[in-house]
């Protein structure tokens, strides 16, 4: 793992530990003044006139003031677990845990009890469900079990062992990491035990995500401020500087799915740990966080499939025919026979049936591109429906009424690109994913980064699904995957889909352009593919989110570089980093950037996401969930910009099929990958 760099107020935790009486071990913080980054609240409710419930990092990047911690304190090393709450709860009678949940994907649920629900239940995970009522009831009875006043962590307590000398906001690195700690991308959804996930430089687990954990502070009017995030937050709730405050005091009593607590107590001269419980330096974790497989991954040898104009279209059926845009072969392109023509969004239904989706011809058409409108009061348009019965030799149609309250624009098929864009649910639902824009969307929004002068290619779109439950006959609008008017230059367009292993459904979008040059006169830029996840079947979405290439880690949880890292805290690479954080590299990571993203899934769960420009790759997800990216294969020339499709043709291969300028104008080729987890 790449740690973050150290700052200048070094290591000041001294190592010294106790376990208390219900065995949690608690680790010395050394008094220090250092640069915080969590506001001084009193400064900032008199600035801001902020009332009620708000989440927020002030500055982005932080903005540091001086703040001095007085005095050692003892801080737990790890959130209250379930096992030791319910002693609490044994012998107080106080109520158990449990509340109101909103899910990874913003899916509400209420009056959930936390330990009649499997997820949340375990003795060993960390404790959830919890009030700020709930939390001081428990300190109360942790302090006189144990002989010391134990009480929530000040808030810059908390945000000083949670950097534990590092200069990030992470202390990996400065961005979240699906391998460090359990938060919404994790798509766990749920607690994790403390010591799943690896430990900061000074022994505290968890400081980032699993559980918000309350913290105290000097302001009289702040009911509580939570640190660190949880497993169901996007990633800015997780950072460092990252909190969510309260003035309400109606707040005190709200118990929340994602909140437990951490407990932290002064250093008492002359106290020692209760009688009978021993000192110990530390306790038998594993700290390694999720197991990522390696791959093995073989590219073959190019197969001619003809010629084609523009993108190609490519379709691998039941039967195993591949169908290149208007031919199919049944003999993996040996010989080929003339069939009706392919679009992006087909799919083999599980009675056989192939069925292909287009926009419909009767919409009204921009005169200047042709792109379809609809008047927003009726949001009214019509797709055109493709059904084969016999492997796609022949095709019959039918118009298919479709209902977007105040859609003005949208895409699908041959009017846009939504690859793998039509999904069937157990229950026999189809869902169509489609982009473009709802009444509004279009309103001009000025900004140093895309400003009103470009605004002709800043086109705000949004990435839909629609449903239907009459097997494609008539179409309505079902949910909205990502819309954020301000994420890129194009909004978020293009998607592609994929059903993952664990059950989730996956998109991931185009933001905007490839090769251009920004307002700040930076070159061949390329804006980033962002990914978004659901479990409850499409109905709500994830927040987007950008995507990095990590490479391969195993050997540094092995430890084979601790010397790189070493010198990473000693700020030997600081050029390099901050070099990379100016280009497509964020941090020790690659951005994925690129337009036309396809992704499909292996026989044993490999998750393949390709894009087409700037240049042909394809990037793995070997555990299948897409939050973690390791290895990748290229395809097409260097530095080609090409436009390509990718289907799976045998259970452990995928069929690359892109226009191949090395062998001529108008060449498809197809490259055939083969990718396996070797262990």
């Amino acid at each position: 793992m790449s740690a973050a760099r150290h700052s200048d107020h070094g290591d000041a935790n001294d190592g010294a530990s106790f376990i208390n009486a219900l065995d949690m071990k608690m680790i010395r913080v050394s008094a220090a003044t250092f640069d915080a980054w969590t506001p001084c609240f009193e400064d900032l409710w008199e600035k801001r006139a902020r009332y009620g419930n708000w989440t927020g990092t002030v500055e982005r990047p932080p903005v540091a003031h001086r703040v001095t911690l007085d005095h050692d304190f003892y801080l737990a090393a790890s959130p209250v677990t379930n096992d030791v709450y319910r002693r609490f709860v044994a012998e107080t009678g106080h109520r158990e845990p449990g509340g109101h949940l909103y899910d990874m994907d913003r899916a509400q649920r209420n009056d959930v009890r936390a330990w009649a629900t499997r997820e949340f239940s375990a003795d060993e995970q960390a404790v959830c469900g919890l009030s700020v009522a709930d939390c001081e009831d428990f300190l109360a009875w942790l302090s006189q079990r144990d002989g010391r006043t134990y009480r929530m962590p000040v808030v810059h307590e908390w945000e000083y062992a949670c950097r534990a000398g590092t200069s990030g906001l992470y202390w990996w690195g400065d961005r979240p990491d699906t391998r460090y700690m359990n938060f919404a991308n994790s798509r766990i959804g749920h607690p994790t035990p403390p010591g799943f996930y690896p430990a900061n430089p000074w022994g505290f687990f968890d400081m980032h995500g699993n559980v918000f954990e309350p913290c105290g502070g000097s302001d009289p009017w702040l009911v509580c401020v939570r640190k660190g995030g949880a497993w169901n937050c996007p990633d800015e709730c997780t950072g460092a500087d990252a909190f969510r405050g309260s003035r309400m005091r109606g707040g005190v009593d709200a118990q929340l799915m994602n909140t437990g607590i951490r407990c932290a107590c002064d250093v008492e001269p002359g106290h020692h740990p209760a009688a009978g419980v021993p000192a110990r330096a530390s306790r038998a974790v594993s700290g390694t966080g999720p197991r990522i497989p390696r791959l093995e991954i073989r590219t073959g040898e190019k197969i001619d499939l003809g010629t084609g104009w523009g993108k190609p279209k490519f379709f691998v059926t039941a039967a195993g025919t591949w169908i290149v845009d208007d031919r199919r072969s049944e003999d993996r392109g040996r010989t080929w026979h003339a069939c009706p023509h392919v679009t992006d969004n087909n799919l083999q239904l599980d009675d056989g049936t192939i069925m292909q989706v287009d926009a419909g011809e009767d919409i009204v058409q921009d005169p200047v591109n042709g792109w379809p409108w609809m008047d927003p009061l009726e949001g009214r348009m019509s797709l055109t429906v493709s059904i084969s019965r016999d492997d796609w030799r022949t095709v019959e149609q039918f118009a298919a009424p479709l209902h977007i309250p105040l859609g003005r624009r949208f895409f699908c098929g041959g009017t846009g690109r939504c690859t793998n864009g039509l999904i069937e649910l157990d229950d026999g639902r189809l869902l169509l994913a489609m982009y473009g824009e709802m009444h509004g969307d279009d309103t001009p929004l000025d900004s140093a980064i895309y400003p009103l002068a470009e605004v002709g290619m800043a086109r705000k779109r949004r990435t839909i699904l629609v449903s239907s439950t009459d097997r494609g006959r008539t179409w309505h609008y079902y949910s909205t995957v990502a819309a954020n008017t301000e994420i890129a230059r194009e909004g978020l367009c293009e998607p592609t889909f994929a059903r993952l292993p664990n059950g989730d459904l996956f998109a991931v979008m185009r933001t905007g352009m490839f090769g251009y040059t920004d307002p700040c006169g930076r070159t061949e830029r390329d804006e980033p593919l962002v990914a978004s996840w659901s479990r409850c079947d499409g109905r709500t979405w994830s927040l987007p989110t950008r995507i990095y290439r990590e490479g391969d880690r195993e050997g540094d949880r092995e430890g084979d570089r601790e010397g790189d890292r070493e010198g990473d805290r000693e700020g030997d690479r600081e050029d390099d980093r901050e070099g990379d954080r100016d280009g497509d590299r964020d941090g020790d990571g690659e951005l994925i950037v690129g337009i036309y993203p396809a992704a499909v899934v292996t026989a044993d769960g490999v998750l393949a996401l390709m894009r087409t420009r700037p240049n042909g790759r394809i990037f793995f997800s070997p555990d299948g969930l897409g939050s973690v990216w390791t290895e990748e294969a290229a395809f097409g020339a260097p530095f080609e910009r090409t436009m390509a499709v990718m289907q799976i043709i045998e259970p452990h291969t995928l069929l690359v099929v892109y226009m191949d300028a090395e062998r001529g104008e108008g060449a498809i080729s197809g490259l055939p990958i083969r990718v396996k987890r070797r262990d």
